[in-house]
């Protein structure tokens, strides 16, 4: 039976997309070892769900769905960068959230309920607000790409989060590609 890889997430305008793509070339370095993320991409996953039958795809949609209307929309500025998992080992770089973190993690509170209630297995790490910018490859250049992130000034943008996204993720060679399944406006049904 076929599957598809699947996530739920928030995704900034291209606006402010195009802010961290000018972030990001300023910190690249030619063979610094970081795997940097394809900037379309880049969004605030809410939930990781893996590889669903298409019952188990209908039910997450169902609980995206009932998510997005128990939430108002709301703002959110792009954060400090931080390092997962620290930065004496640093293999994902991201950015935080400055403002509305509070929603975003009542948002993936709600949808973490609504899966639950569709029969989804909790989560296995706790929600922290986080934007995937690059991974890093090469560990031997960590603790240098480490300072160089940490210490650039995060890009100053603010953007309304007015949906929640349930993706199709492909994995390929050159990146993975992300196709938008639903899109959820946020509050109530009119």
């Amino acid at each position: 039976m076929d599957t598809t890889r699947t996530f739920v997430a928030v995704f900034p305008p291209a606006d402010v997309v195009a802010r961290i793509a000018t972030a990001i070339d300023a910190l690249r370095r030619p063979g610094d070892g970081v795997g940097w993320v394809h900037t379309p991409n880049l969004h605030y996953t809410l939930r990781f769900l893996g590889d669903l039958e298409p019952e188990r795809l209908a039910a997450a949609r169902r609980a995206a769905a009932r998510a997005a209307g128990e939430c108002s929309p709301f703002s959110v500025r792009l954060g400090a960068p931080g390092l997962f998992p620290d930065a004496r080992r640093p293999r994902v770089l991201w950015l935080g959230a400055a403002e509305g973190e509070g929603p975003l993690t009542r948002l993936a509170a709600h949808l973490e309920a609504a899966l639950a209630a569709d029969g989804f297995a909790p989560a296995d790490k706790p929600f922290a607000p986080h934007l995937t910018l690059g991974r890093v490859r090469d560990a031997a250049d960590g603790a240098a790409v480490a300072r160089r992130f940490t210490d650039a000034p995060p890009p100053d943008a603010l953007f309304e989060v007015r949906e929640l996204v349930v993706v199709k993720s492909t994995l390929d060679p050159r990146g993975a590609r992300y196709e938008p399944l639903a899109r959820l406006e946020l509050g109530p049904p009119a």
